[in-house]
């Protein structure tokens, strides 16, 4: 389903090929940032059941009484599965998140001109005004390429 498994060394692995400073080599340097940032990622079976009951229209906190969760286990699942490749929406699950264009946008950019790899310290600078889960899912469409 989403089983693409990405590391940091596999995202990485083009940096030597391109190290002459060009564009690509310091998108892949970013990308597996980004990557590194975000951490471990793993399928498993809450998560393949998360986008599942998600694309068919249930919300978080449903999600999570199915599971049998909490619902911020529940948008953990969903936004993991999301990072991982699952076809998901990524406009509603901003949505769900309330994570707006502008809150996007000032997430990002904190998130790539961060020094410290650590989503504390990414929170921290913003001044604890977003939680976790909205800063992964940022993080995800960061490794999806994708934005609002």
């Amino acid at each position: 389903m989403f089983c693409r498994k990405r590391t940091l060394a596999s995202a990485s692995a083009g940096e030597d090929n391109h190290s002459d400073g060009s564009k690509r080599a310091k998108l892949i340097t970013s990308k597996a940032r980004v990557i590194h940032l975000y951490g471990k990622n793993v399928q498993s079976n809450g998560k393949i059941r998360t986008v599942q009951q998600f694309r068919s229209g249930k919300d978080f906190k449903t999600i999570a009484k199915i599971l049998k969760v909490a619902g911020a286990t529940a948008e953990v699942y969903g936004i993991d599965a999301f990072a991982a490749g699952a076809p998901m929406d990524h406009v509603r699950l901003a949505e769900v998140l309330q994570v707006t264009e502008e809150n996007f946008e000032r997430i990002k950019s904190c998130i790539e001109k961060g020094e410290d790899p650590k989503l504390r310290a990414i929170r921290d600078e913003l001044h604890e005004l977003f939680s976790y889960n909205q800063i992964r899912f940022v993080l995800a469409c960061m490794i999806r390429d994708l934005s609002l």
